[in-house]
């Protein structure tokens, strides 16, 4: 149930907020949404598939969100068109990003594995989506 408020909840208020419940929510720049089946201990790592219908909200954003939510180590952002992927990850107290394409192993420390980008494009053909000469 969605309660009206009387003015947006700030990014800052929806962050000191977040911190006291006991499951995960997202925040849309106006009132946090609660995500489903998620709890407070499974927001380490962040995986979505940029679109673009969705390219300027993750890439910015969203990433933004992510990098000032403390619980939030790894933000993988898997493009649509290709097998390839953005990674910002905490180092310290910064927040960096690098790109990956389709031959990368992606190491996520965080949860203790290893995994190679290609598999999560496995089975996808993107022959279509090829520059043509």
């Amino acid at each position: 149930m969605s309660i009206a408020r009387a003015h947006p909840m700030s990014l800052t208020e929806f962050l000191a907020w977040e911190e006291r419940q006991e499951f995960k929510y997202e925040f849309d720049g106006f009132e946090p949404f609660a995500m489903v089946s998620v709890t407070v201990a499974h927001s380490v790592i962040i995986f979505e598939i940029v679109s673009n219908e969705s390219d300027r909200r993750d890439r910015i954003t969203e990433n933004d969100e992510y990098r000032l939510t403390p619980s939030v180590q790894r933000y993988v952002m898997l493009e649509q068109d290709e097998p390839a992927a953005m990674i910002f990850a905490r180092e310290g107290e910064r927040w960096l990003g690098t790109l990956h394409k389709s031959d990368a192993i992606l190491a996520m420390p965080e949860i203790g594995i290893e995994i190679p980008l290609a598999e999560f494009y496995e089975g996808l053909d993107f022959s279509e989506n090829a520059p043509t000469a």
